[in-house]
């Protein structure tokens, strides 16, 4: 974020970087959206065929972007695939143990 925001990046974010977070022209909505982008950028970079972007890269795309490229599953960002809800157990209590 703080490349994006244009303050010396050091990883803490500090009063320079929140001051610059306050100015940033357009707003939060479009600091995030210019974040997502350099992320991406940054995604697309990685080109090891077995551990970079020819590999991960739809899955790294739907997080970021919160679309697959491929146009199927979910349109928002976060987790593609929900597993599914836990079962919940419940004890049975044989008929000669009721009171």
């Amino acid at each position: 974020m703080q490349k994006v925001v244009g303050v010396r990046e050091d990883g803490h974010i500090g009063e320079q970087t929140l001051a610059a977070v306050r100015k940033y022209s357009g707003g939060i909505s479009t600091l995030i959206r210019d974040y997502c982008d350099d992320r991406m950028r940054f995604l697309r970079s990685l080109t090891n065929p077995s551990t970079g972007f020819p590999v991960n890269g739809r899955g790294w795309t739907i997080r970021v972007t919160g679309k697959d490229p491929k146009g199927s599953g979910r349109t928002s960002p976060g987790r593609h695939r929900r597993r599914p809800p836990a079962t919940r157990r419940t004890a049975v209590i044989p008929a000669w143990a009721r009171f």
